[in-house]
């Protein structure tokens, strides 16, 4: 066999190699981006289990004649937007 030859098949090799690896990097790609999106809704469904938790908690804390000032809940309610924000960002 001569040099040519052997160039081709080296070739052919690589390439074929590279196709296998690049369809494992598709593959392991797919995979990633199902787990963030997974991760993204568990996060979200926290948050929102979160929230009610507080409402429930404002809720009782009225219905025992004692209500935490309107601005209070609020700032409860934007640090909790803000940190589902930045953990949505950091995943």
């Amino acid at each position: 066999m001569d040099l040519q030859s052997k160039t081709q098949i080296n070739k052919r090799d690589n390439k074929d190699e590279l196709e296998m690896q690049m369809e494992q990097l598709a593959l392991d790609y797919e995979i990633l981006k199902q787990e963030n999106h997974d991760l993204a809704y568990k996060l979200e469904q926290s948050e929102l289990q979160e929230q009610l938790k507080f409402q429930y908690e404002c809720s009782s804390s009225f219905a025992n004649d004692y209500l935490p000032p309107r601005s209070w809940c609020q700032a409860i309610t934007m640090s909790l937007s803000r940190q589902l924000n930045k953990n949505i960002q950091d995943v």
